[in-house]
């Protein structure tokens, strides 16, 4: 019985992220997952690197640092420890694009 919950369990968790791949890729949203520690880009879809002029390969080699025109550094430091300890916080903020127009 244990095998067949765990194989059960297994084959939900993949169809689950089969599903968030698909949206992931197929949404026109710009979406970003950033390590906390480093602000590295962990993962992201395509409409981020293409709507800021970089190539897949370009931005895979930036930070979050490397893109935000504004809100300053302190500030987005500021809403990465809020993420870090689950709590909500929302910032809106302006992206440099890699010809250096916002």
């Amino acid at each position: 019985l244990d095998v067949i919950n765990r194989r059960q369990a297994a084959e939900i968790m993949y169809e689950r992220d089969v599903l968030v791949s698909t949206m992931f890729a197929q949404t026109t949203d710009c979406i970003v997952l950033v390590d906390l520690n480093s602000g590295a880009f962990v993962d992201f879809n395509t409409s981020a690197h293409v709507s800021l002029g970089y190539t897949r390969d370009e931005f895979s080699r930036l930070t979050v640092l490397d893109i935000q025109a504004d809100p300053s550094p302190e500030m987005i430091q500021k809403n990465i420890e809020y993420t870090r300890y689950g709590k909500h916080s929302q910032l809106d903020t302006k992206h440099k694009r890699k010809d250096g127009s916002l």
